[in-house]
């Protein structure tokens, strides 16, 4: 845990030990999913943010499974802060939740004075949440 104190330790643990107890194996199959070295010591810098109160365990389990769904060429985009693609093109940071799709509406204007327009809808594509959560961590 490296920059963790005792107490903070034992307070996560009194804190989550009711689902500790039952997901310690949850932890373990997560840190065993992970393809590279690097995804396990990213995980355990989510589950430092967790024990130092910066995000809730369940966000901890959360952003561990994204992790380990996630190439680890696109977890370092994120992690530095480069440009990313945010299309579908880029399904795996969809699915993974890194990357959320939403839907504008606006109105398409036409030549034509007597059309007062129709409404369409646009797919646009942002980085999430836990996008921003990860680049905070990443930093621990």
């Amino acid at each position: 845990m490296g920059q963790t104190s005792q107490e903070q330790r034992e307070e996560f643990v009194k804190k989550y030990y009711e689902d500790i107890k039952h997901s310690e194996d949850a932890i373990l199959l997560i840190l065993e999913q992970a393809d590279r070295f690097e995804k396990t010591t990213l995980i355990g810098k989510i589950f430092k943010a967790c024990i130092l109160g910066e995000i809730t365990y369940e966000d901890a389990l959360k952003l561990s499974e994204m992790v380990n769904k996630t190439l680890w060429g696109d977890l370092e985009k994120i992690i530095k802060g480069e440009k990313i693609d945010l299309s579908e093109k880029n399904g795996t940071l969809i699915q993974a939740g890194f990357v959320i799709m939403s839907f504008e509406k606006f109105t398409f204007a036409t030549c034509n004075p007597s059309d007062d327009g129709s409404m369409l809808q646009r797919v646009t594509y942002k980085p999430s949440l836990y996008y921003y959560q990860l680049r905070k961590i990443a930093k621990l």
